[in-house]
């Protein structure tokens, strides 16, 4: 952003800028926006593409909203929030009607998927953490970091930008190397004890910017592959399809809103709708562990709540735990009631709250 307004330039344009920061870092950049909103001279002019309305500060004064594929709004701020407050009005029932269509559709999904997956049961602490150290050039992001998990014990995960998040559900994964050389345990077997990675993949479900990286790089599958790839715990899908994983696709992409869609490339969807597929991939397998790195990410409010919907009923199947990290408060679930709060530079660097 500094070095945008440095250039001078007399536009600046940015995307979802709010995506991803933490509470004290969103407040900074609403205050930021607010002090050269004021109309000085040698500020540049700017435009905010979003996905959600309710995140957009209160010095955008014109909106242009668009709608599938076409422009659907064009005028003051003031005008838009007219037509907002009308189509809440009338769609309110609407949505709350859909919504429980949603749930009572994905409780008959779960069941009819149930024969695809073996469930194993889950015995002991699920993810046990002793006395984890990790760091680099000598700066510590854990310390003396001690965690259990069991099961259907879901846990809400906060923390500022840089507190460690992310490295934390990458020692779970595997993608930090770092989890060999710590008292890493993952369903009772110590990481780097020989235990095998496809039985842990199998019974973990990852939705991460990291697997949304490789899944862009891939790119060409379709999105019945991208799905039935859940099952195979792979990025991308390379071997044949069966009629049951087929037929197990397409129900839950009729459930995520892609019905007919399932020939259509991951490639072609835009970020959010590729966000919504990969979660409908972490879930289809009803995985022991679903790890949720910022899931809702780029996702307009329906599909945001259609998401925590899905989290929420997943939860409820008993079948699988859940490690959510968002920075938004309003996406804890009502099931997350254990909470790790990560405190960089604090003794102890860590809090465990209940809600």
């Amino acid at each position: 952003m500094c070095r945008a307004l440095l250039s001078k330039s007399q536009l600046l344009i940015l995307s979802d800028p709010f995506a991803g920061l933490d509470a004290e870092s969103r407040k900074i950049l609403f205050e930021f926006f607010s002090s050269i909103s004021d109309g000085r001279a040698g500020l540049p002019k700017i435009i905010i593409s979003m996905e959600r309305y309710s995140e957009i500060p209160s010095s955008v004064t014109n909106v242009a909203e668009f709608s599938s594929g076409t422009l659907s709004f064009c005028g003051t701020r003031a005008e838009y929030e007219r037509v907002l407050d009308e189509r809440r009005a009338g769609e309110a029932w609407l949505f709350e009607e859909e919504r429980a269509v949603f749930r009572a559709e994905l409780e008959t999904l779960v069941s009819k998927t149930a024969g695809l997956i073996h469930f194993e049961k889950n015995e002991g602490a699920l993810v046990e953490m002793n006395n984890v150290n990790v760091g680099w050039n000598e700066k510590f992001v854990l310390r003396d970091f001690s965690w259990k998990v069991l099961p259907n014990e879901h846990w809400l995960i906060q923390g500022p930008n840089g507190s460690g998040k992310t490295t934390l559900l990458e020692l779970i994964t595997g993608d930090n190397k770092q989890c060999f050389s710590n008292d890493v345990r993952l369903f009772g077997k110590r990481r780097g004890s020989g235990e095998s990675i496809w039985d842990i993949k199998k019974r973990l479900g990852i939705v991460s910017y990291r697997l949304h990286v490789e899944y862009r790089m891939v790119g060409g599958t379709d999105l019945e592959g991208v799905i039935i790839s859940g099952f195979r715990d792979s990025i991308g899908l390379y071997e044949a399809r069966t009629d049951s994983e087929v037929l197990a696709a397409r129900l839950w992409l009729k459930l995520g809103g892609f019905a007919r869609r399932e020939k259509e490339s991951f490639a072609n969807l835009s970020y959010g709708e590729q966000r919504a597929i990969l979660i409908l991939r972490a879930a289809v397998k009803l995985p022991s562990v679903l790890i949720l790195d910022e899931p809702c990410h780029a996702l307009d409010e329906l599909n945001r709540v259609k998401v925590l919907d899905l989290l929420e009923k997943i939860a409820e199947t008993g079948t699988t735990t859940l490690l959510h990290v968002t920075h938004d408060p309003e996406e804890a679930l009502p099931c997350e009631k254990h909470v790790l709060q990560l405190l960089p530079n604090q003794t102890p660097m860590y809090t465990i709250l209940k809600r």
